[in-house]
């Protein structure tokens, strides 16, 4: 229905009682004596008391996945409360699941939207210290942060940190359900626009090699693909760029399902090489997928459909408009990382 108030109200009083079972822990029974007996001298206030127990709840809780409640709040005051009120949901949060990096990274990207550089900073390396090594993604959200900001040299520390941390873990990486795989290619790029092309490439492949075989790894491996292909064309080697992008045009599982640009990318290489039969095709071919990619009549197809029926399923209609979206951090890169050769062919127009 929309109801705002009603919303907050709901997601306060779960929080609230949610607490409150956390308070009645068994672990906490001579904690909560130990309080009283300090506090006869110097009055505390209910909610010191609280925030001084929540800090010795035991953080481990199999199976809890309360705290997509607290996102769900945070979310919501996001979108229609006060910075203050954001900031207490997230601490609140924090105080019950200190090492659920996920929240942490959510509030992160809240002070990264107000332009509040420094307190962002903070609460992604934070997130960095909670995920324990396990997971890339804290490391390459701070990274892509850092190099929006221009700031590429504090970036390739970070992701250097994060692919450390990650090495650290047994079986790290494989499958790609760690996140290193996407830390990689984002560590990649970040070496690109240092100009360590030697670099850049050697992690490229080390990405290359972490990624599931199969229709399972396709779509990461023709992100690659068509990286080192821009790559390669930008350092005059078009027979090495043609190379990676027929494996991309191969894979044809880029991200965003933009394949009228690994097209068009084939064009530009083949004027390079004096090719005019096969830039004529590829600009053919570019064209054609340009359109079925932005003309709506041609974008409902089977998959098309599918997905948006998905996206319509899972959540209730008034669901995105109140709490806003639930996969601020999924991988993104693809769209969030600018890719050297990009850059300057955007700076040529």
């Amino acid at each position: 229905e929309g109801n705002i108030d009603a919303a907050r109200t709901v997601s306060m009083a779960g929080i609230a009682k949610y607490e409150r079972g956390l308070l009645r822990h068994p672990s906490l029974k001579l904690k909560r004596a130990q309080i009283r007996s300090q506090s006869k001298g110097e009055p505390r206030t209910a909610t010191e008391v609280r925030n001084q127990l929540m800090k010795d709840v035991p953080v481990y809780r199999p199976g809890d996945r309360f705290f997509n409640v607290y996102r769900n709040w945070a979310r919501l005051e996001e979108r229609h409360g006060t910075s203050q009120s954001v900031d207490e949901v997230y601490r609140r949060a924090c105080l019950a699941f200190p090492r659920q990096w996920k929240l942490t990274i959510d509030w992160a990207q809240y002070h990264a939207r107000l332009n509040m550089h420094e307190r962002a900073s903070e609460l992604f390396l934070v997130a960095c210290s909670q995920s324990l090594g396990q997971h890339g993604d804290p490391y390459r959200l701070h990274a892509e942060y850092e190099m929006s900001r221009g700031d590429y040299e504090k970036s390739q520390r970070i992701l250097f940190r994060g692919a450390v941390a990650l090495s650290q873990n047994v079986g790290a990486g494989l499958g790609g359900c760690s996140g290193m795989i996407q830390l990689y290619y984002v560590w990649a790029v970040c070496e690109w626009h240092l100009e360590n092309l030697s670099r850049a490439k050697a992690i490229f492949d080390q990405a290359l090699q972490l990624i599931a075989p199969g229709q399972e790894g396709s779509s990461d491996r023709s992100l690659i693909y068509f990286a080192l292909a821009k790559l390669h064309k930008q350092h005059d080697r078009p027979l090495l760029s043609q190379h990676f992008i027929g494996l991309c045009v191969k894979e044809n599982s880029l991200p965003g399902g933009a394949i009228s640009e690994v097209w068009d990318l084939w064009a530009q290489v083949a004027s390079l090489t004096g090719n005019d039969r096969l830039r004529g095709e590829c600009e053919t071919l570019a064209e054609k997928c340009w359109r079925q990619e932005n003309e709506p009549s041609l974008k409902e197809g089977g998959s098309s459909r599918r997905i948006k029926m998905e996206h319509k399923t899972r959540r209730d209609p008034w669901y995105i408009q109140i709490f806003g979206s639930a996969d601020h951090h999924m991988s993104t890169s693809h769209q969030t990382v600018r890719l050297p050769l990009d850059e300057k062919e955007e700076q040529l127009f």
